[in-house]
């Protein structure tokens, strides 16, 4: 996959792609449109070849550092040697320099990654008190919002990979839950503003502070200042 950090919402885009030849497929080329997705301020492959390094492939540049012995992993898609992470869920997590709480505790948001474990509890993100994405409820996978919970319909630990994303409406508060494209839980959390000001979320893999650390892989991390919609999650669970 390939991302140009140069373009415009809603303006068509083309592309010249060619291979070069290999010993049992000729040259190939063709070309391709594509238009971006609205809406994405963060993109983190966590493919980096770097033992620490952690690169967001968009505008913002909110890059980040692996911390306490991550390990590189090969991705969901078995061509990236160095495609994903592992968490040990014990000290290990991903330290985010802009932080993901202006988007988080803010205004309509999507959180979406490929992850994959075996755990029964954990966090992806959240400060503990007013929300928690990614959070593993033996197996399940969900929110919290406050005092309102949603998980998913079925457990997610069985250690193969999957595709979650997290949409919150800040507007009317309605949060979803996504598994590998389908919903799979929903409810109504408070709306508006979340976190006040001196609360703030840096991590990947564990509730700020250090609790709730998250055991297992996680790959292609997204963040969407919006919420998107069941087939624009459909097609994210799709990519390889």
């Amino acid at each position: 996959s390939f991302v140009d950090p140069r373009l415009a919402v809603g303006v068509p885009y083309h592309y010249r792609v060619s291979s070069n030849a290999e010993a049992k497929h000729g040259a190939a080329g063709g070309v391709v449109s594509a238009a971006p997705t609205p809406g994405l301020v963060s993109l983190w492959r966590l493919n980096e070849r770097s033992p620490t390094v952690v690169t967001d492939d968009t505008v913002a540049q909110n890059h980040g550092e692996l911390i306490g012995g991550v390990q590189r992993i090969a991705g969901r898609n078995i061509n990236e040697a160095q495609g994903a992470v592992r968490l040990d869920g014990k000290r290990s997590f991903i330290g985010i320099s802009g932080g993901l709480h202006p988007w988080l505790g803010g205004g309509p948001v999507t959180f979406a990654a490929n992850v994959r474990t075996k755990a029964t509890v954990g966090v992806l993100a959240g400060n503990g008190a007013s929300l928690t994405f990614g959070a593993l409820n033996n197996g399940a996978i969900g929110m919290r919002i406050k005092d309102v919970s949603v998980f998913s319909s079925r457990p997610i630990n069985d250690g193969g990979w999957h595709h979650i994303a997290f949409t919150r409406d800040a507007m009317s508060g309605r949060v979803r839950v996504y598994v590998d494209g389908a919903p799979t839980g929903a409810a109504d959390a408070p709306p508006g503003l979340l976190m006040g000001q001196a609360e703030r979320i840096f991590s990947v893999g564990r509730i700020d502070g250090g609790r709730g650390f998250f055991e297992g892989d996680i790959d292609e991390l997204r963040l969407y200042n919006q919420v998107l919609s069941p087939e624009q999650i459909q097609a994210l669970a799709n990519e390889r």
